[in-house]
């Protein structure tokens, strides 16, 4: 890519403007190769937000910039070990989780006034997220569904249950 066709996406990203589209799958296959598409796009999303070019990642990741652009033009089937390494090298972080829908990233905006929220409570962003859910569902549940939920130490599946009760009936 050349660096204005770079430079227009980033602009578009920061704008807001940037669309993100799902694909739908019809066979495991092409379910696995969305899957794919998504996560490449999102690095290369990445690398460009940081102004780092394909072969400054290449020589952070000890490999060629070629692998690099045939990794962002979809033309090799990479490895899980060479996708984690380009999220590491970019800075991120790679989870892999059964919960679909109920992954939620949060946006980039977002983010920094988390982490000083997070540390200013003493708390993880697990612990964080969780309460600002817990507490959105009560109030939920007491203004529209008058739906109880009988105290805090209920088991985080029931809640998780109660969530997706909720998302489906919305």
């Amino acid at each position: 890519m050349s660096k204005n066709i770079d430079k227009e996406i980033i602009k578009k990203v920061k704008e807001g403007k940037f669309e993100k589209f799902e694909l739908k799958a019809e066979s495991l296959e092409e379910e696995l190769e969305n899957i794919l598409i998504d996560l490449v796009s999102e690095l290369t999303l990445m690398r460009m937000k940081k102004r780092i070019s394909q072969k400054e990642l290449a020589k952070k990741i000890n490999t060629k910039q070629t692998a690099i652009s045939r990794l962002e033009n979809a033309s090799i089937n990479p490895s899980l070990k060479f996708l984690l390494k380009v999220t590491k090298a970019l800075g991120g972080e790679m989870k892999i989780t059964p919960h679909g829908e109920y992954t939620y990233i949060i946006p980039e905006e977002y983010r920094d006034p988390l982490k000083k929220i997070v540390k200013n409570e003493n708390k993880t962003f697990q612990e964080k997220i969780s309460e600002l859910i817990s507490t959105e569902i009560k109030k939920f549940s007491v203004e529209k569904n008058n739906i109880k939920i009988k105290n805090k130490e209920e088991d985080e599946y029931k809640i998780f249950n109660l969530q997706k009760n909720l998302g489906s009936a919305a």
